[in-house]
């Protein structure tokens, strides 16, 4: 990005990239103050989309995973949606968008953008059941949007948390 101007970024209802005159919009939970120019969703837990934010900007592009278009829009109806898989890349609205794994639950995507702007959502980075772990992306900017960040979640070891749910399981097929 030498000689070039950083992005400019800030966060309300969504997090906001303006970079090369296009806008882009990362987990939108309302409808941003500005038109973007493509909308990325990381996953569908509602603290970082919001289907009637993604309805609301119908005309604009949506990128997503086939399973999060799946959650967030069961019933197909969601205008404007591009899904890409881990590795892919696409250029949307003026913008190239490449999508890595983030191993934080099943359809979770990072996104790199023009290849300087990389954007996490939550992400995991061990290895799990039916979960592969998050890539590390490099690139000049990186914007972390990651609730299991905050020091008061702090998880027993994944042995332990499967033993228990396996335990939970069984009890559950025990009492039918």
């Amino acid at each position: 990005m030498s000689g070039e101007r950083m992005p400019r970024v800030w966060r309300g209802d969504a997090i906001v990239v303006e970079h090369r005159g296009r806008v882009v919009v990362m987990d939108p939970r309302g409808v941003p103050s500005v038109r973007p120019d493509v909308v990325l969703v990381s996953h569908a837990h509602s603290d970082h989309c919001s289907p009637r934010a993604l309805r609301a900007m119908a005309k604009v592009p949506k990128v997503m995973s086939e399973a999060t278009r799946r959650l967030v829009d069961p019933h197909g109806r969601l205008p404007n949606v591009v899904t890409v898989g881990h590795g892919e890349c696409v250029e949307v609205g003026g913008v190239s968008i490449e999508a890595r794994e983030s191993g934080h639950v099943v359809g979770s995507l990072q996104f790199l953008v023009d290849g300087e702007v990389a954007y996490t959502g939550d992400f995991a980075l061990e290895r799990r059941i039916i979960l592969r772990p998050a890539e590390v992306i490099r690139a000049p900017v990186l914007i972390m949007e990651a609730t299991y960040g905050r020091p008061s979640y702090r998880f027993p070891p994944r042995r332990e948390l499967y033993a228990k749910l396996l335990g939970l399981v069984r009890e559950a097929l025990e009492e039918g």
